[in-house]
């Protein structure tokens, strides 16, 4: 049993290693975290940045990409790479020469961008300063599409008004799709609706225009809030299950994890995302050699379980967030935090459109914090021997 902790012990080791290796490659004064994070006006970052706070904020310029995680986030000043954010408001108005790949509750894009756009929101603006060179795709429940787009769009939602010029097609899965008064299509148009197009009086598309049904069996066998319902039952009584026999198995883990997720937020967010993209492209790598087959199986393994505890961790911290500012004095205060915490994301993954994306960010909010935790036990674990050393 020992010979099997070590050997999971290594694995994550190694990972938060090569995790942690493009991250502190850079200078200290490209992470940034705080209530505010921020690259003022006026000053040049030579690298990529790594941004994590309640408001976040690039005014100067960015010689690399940008990634960052908080409640606000407004860039303004110049990215010469790529811009990859998550946040509720996302307000991208600056000169962005790579891509743009962001979600939010209400995202906009009011500037000119290099290559694509890639955005996934409740209420999605391109305005009518938004130049996108390349192509975008777009999903939510509101969109809509101004500025100018150089090629093809893809977008999908409820309601999705062009406003616009899109250079060549547009290809749309939605429940009504607009094309408003001055806009134009300069090729195609393909949407799947139970909704003819709407075209403005001054409003156009050179190519042709083809609707497609929903699916019949779509349409006889939709989802129902009943079975929304269920779904979300079951996986609030599976999680449970799951979190309470780690709560008996690991408790101090979710004590350590707590306080990193909840004041380094946007870092556990970052590091979430960092180990949900990085550990599969790691095991594949360690797989490549014969001797790294079993190690990189190994990782894989210890990555699944990880994806699926993650949720226990978010609902845990959540419902000690909620208990701790409401001044709660509960009964069996973990189990209570669990049960409180796991509940209130069963509501939120229930809201229409956007409960995908909680439930996506209570993933990698719970998978970044596991990660934090661990590099921060390494880190405890290897001072300790140091002082023993000196001692």
């Amino acid at each position: 049993m020992k010979k099997y902790r070590i050997m999971a012990v290594a694995l994550l080791a190694a990972l938060v290693t090569l995790l942690a290796a493009p991250l502190t490659a850079h200078a200290a004064t490209n992470m940034r975290s705080g209530t505010t994070a921020s690259v003022a006006q006026g000053e040049t970052i030579d690298g990529s940045v790594y941004l994590a706070g309640s408001t976040v904020t690039v005014a100067g310029s960015v010689h690399g990409d940008v990634y960052c995680a908080g409640q606000n986030i407004d860039i303004t000043g110049t990215v010469e790479g790529d811009v990859i954010c998550a946040g509720q408001t996302v307000n991208v108005s600056g000169n962005v020469l790579g891509n743009i790949r962001v979600a939010g509750q209400t995202v906009a894009i009011a500037g000119p961008v290099a290559r694509n756009v890639s955005v996934f929101g409740q209420s999605i603006t391109f305005t009518g300063n938004a130049v996108v060179n390349g192509d975008i795709t777009a999903f939510g429940s509101m969109l809509q599409i101004g500025g100018k787009i150089g090629r093809d769009a893809t977008v999908g939602g409820q309601n999705v008004t062009l406003a616009g010029t899109v250079g060549r097609n547009v290809v749309s899965y939605v429940e009504q799709l607009t094309v408003g008064n001055g806009a134009h299509v300069g090729g195609n148009v393909d949407y799947t609706s139970s909704n003819q197009l709407q075209v403005g009086a001054s409003g156009s598309v050179s190519g042709q225009t083809q609707r497609h049904d929903p699916p019949k069996h779509e349409e006889k066998q939709q989802e129902t809030w009943a079975t929304r319902v269920w779904g979300v039952a079951y996986w609030f009584g599976a999680t449970l299950l799951f979190g309470l026999f780690l709560l008996g198995l690991a408790p101090r883990s979710f004590k350590s994890s707590m306080p990193l997720m909840i004041k380094q937020g946007g870092w556990a967010l970052l590091a979430g995302f960092a180990t949900l993209i990085m550990t599969p492209v790691v095991a594949v790598l360690l797989m490549a050699t014969v001797i790294g087959i079993p190690v990189g199986i190994s990782l894989l393994l210890v990555w699944g379980v990880a994806l699926v505890a993650s949720f226990a961790y978010s609902g845990y911290t959540l419902g000690e967030w909620m208990t701790v500012h409401a001044s709660w004095k509960l009964k069996l205060p973990r189990f209570s935090a669990l049960v409180l915490g796991l509940l209130a994301l069963s509501i939120l993954m229930l809201i229409p459109v956007v409960g995908g994306l909680f439930g996506f960010l209570a993933l990698v909010w719970g998978l970044g914090g596991l990660t934090l935790a661990f590099g921060r036990y390494l880190k405890t674990r290897d001072g300790g021997k140091e002082a023993k050393a000196k001692a």
